[in-house]
């Protein structure tokens, strides 16, 4: 299938499932579905590590799982939790400018 046969669908059938919105534009295809290319770009983007098999994961590597009323992402080759790849966030400095001191 070309893009421009998604492009003449039904905007009810444009939806792009990873962030449920209507795609008007800048389409691409994923396994056939239809998906903004900016979301599919953000996707891709390693950032889990699985706990169990120690895969490094991608979104679209992942699912989610209702546990105890709370959606969390777990691996989705062998079904243990992940956690996020990079966790270290740098800590926030305020540099104050320099004033000249005049005597």
């Amino acid at each position: 299938m070309s893009l421009r046969y998604w492009y003449r669908k039904a905007a009810k059938e444009r939806i792009c499932f990873l962030c449920d919105q209507v795609i008007q534009r800048n389409i691409a295809l994923y396994q056939g579905e239809p998906v903004h290319y900016g979301c599919l770009q953000k996707a891709l983007v390693k950032k889990y590590k699985c706990m169990g098999c120690f895969a490094v994961l991608n979104t679209l590597d992942t699912v989610k799982a209702n546990v105890a009323g709370r959606e969390e992402r777990h691996c989705g080759y062998c079904g243990s939790p992940v956690q996020p790849l990079y966790t270290y966030q740098p800590p926030i400095i305020n540099i104050i400018p320099h004033r000249e001191v005049s005597t």
